[in-house]
């Protein structure tokens, strides 16, 4: 073949490509506007979201995952006709058909991370717990510093930062102790056999009843539990206003030395349980 006949084929080649790019160009720009409306549409319907949620639900991590979605099916659907208004029918059946292949490899190569995922979902709609709020779970207790659709992270008494997978929260027990407001100080403690007992049980009603965080509708509980070797044990419950861990330690410690003045200053003398040397201990 000469180089003039070469020359020719190229330029015939180039002349039909320049045609067919003439003849698509009308689609080409429908399709880029088509897909320019529904990026601005999607962010539109996103903001929507978020203002309707947001007047609904006070969880933001529900309104921003909606939010997020909402733009995104948005932006898909306009994907979808773009590749329709480029001739390109065959290339979304393949599309569709390899993401679902795409969707079933990952399920079952991120089996955990998918789990965890829809696991916040559930957490996010039924909000067992909040940012903010002191929980238990895993045996771990701390509180909620950062949620997000796959974990959850707390911040424990020692400073430290604990990540729990919301799989593992959503299928074990899960105690709030903020949730309520409330919480119950539980105080044990011994005194001498010889004890006016109406009198001891009087005085430590009294002492516990000043704390400062005590919830006044709430009366003092004294019981007698059991003998001890040289002593009568005794429990006192008390609930108090409760918003954050300091609160319940507070509480504690409040009792614990009014409880010890009180008796000192009546005369009672308080002895050791059998598995607190100390004497007195939180139950």
């Amino acid at each position: 073949m000469h180089l003039g006949s070469a020359w020719e084929l190229i330029a015939q080649e180039l002349t039909k490509w320049l045609a067919i790019a003439i003849s698509t160009l009308p689609n080409l720009a429908l399709a880029a506007l088509i897909f320019f409306l529904a990026w601005v549409v999607g962010r539109m319907v996103g903001r929507a979201v978020e203002r309707i949620l947001g007047a609904v639900t006070p969880n933001q991590l529900l309104v921003k995952s909606l939010r997020s979605l909402s733009h995104a099916l948005v932006v898909a659907l306009g994907l979808f006709v773009v590749l329709a208004i480029l001739n390109l029918d065959q290339a979304v059946t393949s599309l569709l058909m390899g993401l679902g292949v795409l969707l079933l490899a990952v399920a079952f190569a991120f089996q955990d991370i998918a789990s965890s995922f829809f696991a916040g979902l559930l957490i996010t709609v039924r909000q067992p717990f909040q940012v903010g709020d002191l929980i238990e779970t895993n045996g771990i207790m701390g509180t909620a510093s950062e949620m997000n659709l796959r974990t959850t992270e707390l911040r424990t008494f020692e400073g430290t930062s604990v990540r729990i997978p919301n799989k593992r929260i959503f299928q074990a027990p899960l105690v709030n102790y903020t949730q309520l407001g409330k919480r119950r100080v539980h105080i044990e403690g011994a005194v001498a056999l010889e004890t006016d007992a109406p009198a001891a049980r009087e005085a430590g009603i009294v002492a516990v009843s000043r704390l400062s965080l005590r919830d006044p509708d709430r009366e003092v509980e004294f019981y007698w539990n059991r003998f001890t070797g040289n002593g009568m044990a005794f429990s006192i419950y008390c609930w108090i206003d409760f918003q954050k861990e300091h609160d319940y330690r507070i509480a504690r410690s409040e009792a614990i030395v009014a409880i010890r003045s009180a008796f000192n200053d009546a005369g009672i003398t308080m002895v050791a349980l059998p598995d607190s040397p100390a004497g007195v201990k939180q139950g």
